[in-house]
């Protein structure tokens, strides 16, 4: 399996809202998806897909999963002033 493409890759999180964890990790990573982390307690699993197989993660047949795109923050330079 190949890594996604950094240019065209998009960091996600995915909650699993039924089946078994490590099922759901391996059809995501089959689908595409490059885990970062899972998250046993929390049942949330982050990592990295191609933009343009999100869709195909939203459906993986016999899985009800949440897929949404990971929120990003950016903090402004350390010598800037206070804003």
């Amino acid at each position: 399996m190949s890594k996604p493409s950094r240019k065209k890759s998009v960091r996600i999180v995915v909650t699993l809202m039924e089946g078994e964890l490590a099922a759901a990790t391996s059809k995501l990573k089959k689908h595409g998806m490059e885990v970062h982390d899972v998250m046993k307690a929390i049942r949330v699993i982050s990592g990295e897909v191609e933009r343009s197989k999100l869709s195909k993660l939203r459906r993986i047949p016999g899985m009800k999963l949440k897929v949404e795109l990971e929120p990003s923050v950016q903090l402004p330079p350390s010598d800037s002033p206070i804003q």
